[in-house]
């Protein structure tokens, strides 16, 4: 099996990297400091099992990969809908069609917490196993949320932050007209692109874990 690398750099994940059109966004400036174009998407409320689908469907399943990957792992806990529909047990509540009202049935009667981390460190061995063949491509893994998963830890790439040290920790919390771009000020998205681009920098010098510092 032959396997290619794309030279761009692949953002995925949740609403911590939905915006990208600002150049202070952190994935656009990460992608303006390393000089090469930004791919992917950011699902905002979507669940891992979305983003696994995306990564598969445009990379994988084509034996391929960007040069460059940073993935931003999200919450267990959300819904594994075909699309992206955006509900957690929070956002759920402020929709009132039957979707919304559906998500906030099942949050309340079905939801089981251990089968959601259990099924999502499922998720991430099967994904240490597929990176692990793709050994020239730089490959970072952040931590979103305090409750992202049990403390696994990815073999392939560098771990960024832990679930006491996420990107939540250091985000806006979200309030209705919120206007902060993936959950932090202009500041700090400016410091989470010049942070990654010197750990993406220092690639082979540096070590598997990274705290999440900014």
């Amino acid at each position: 099996m032959t396997l290619s690398y794309t030279e761009e750099l692949l953002v995925l994940g949740d609403s911590f990297c939905y915006h990208r059109l600002l150049d202070s966004d952190w994935p656009l400036r990460l992608s303006n400091l390393l000089q090469v174009p930004l791919s992917g998407v950011g699902f905002g409320g979507g669940s891992w099992w979305y983003v696994r689908n995306y990564l598969y469907k445009v990379y994988l399943a084509k034996n391929k990969l960007p040069e460059i990957v940073v993935f931003c792992h999200t919450n267990p806990h959300r819904i594994p809908a075909k699309t992206a529909i955006g509900l957690n047990g929070f956002s759920s509540y402020r929709r009132k069609d039957k979707i919304g009202v559906g998500a906030q049935y099942y949050y309340e009667y079905i939801h089981n917490e251990e089968y959601n981390v259990w099924t999502q460190e499922a998720w991430f061995k099967e994904l240490d196993i597929e990176l692990y063949k793709y050994e020239e491509s730089k490959i970072l893994h952040i931590i979103c949320f305090p409750k992202s998963s049990t403390n696994y830890r990815f073999r392939t790439g560098v771990n960024v932050g832990e679930r006491k040290n996420s990107f939540m920790g250091r985000s806006i919390p979200w309030i209705p007209g919120d206007t902060s771009h993936n959950h932090f000020s202009t500041e700090d998205n400016i410091k989470i692109a010049n942070f990654l681009y010197n750990i993406i920098e220092n690639y082979n010098k540096t070590p598997k874990e990274v705290p999440f510092i900014i």
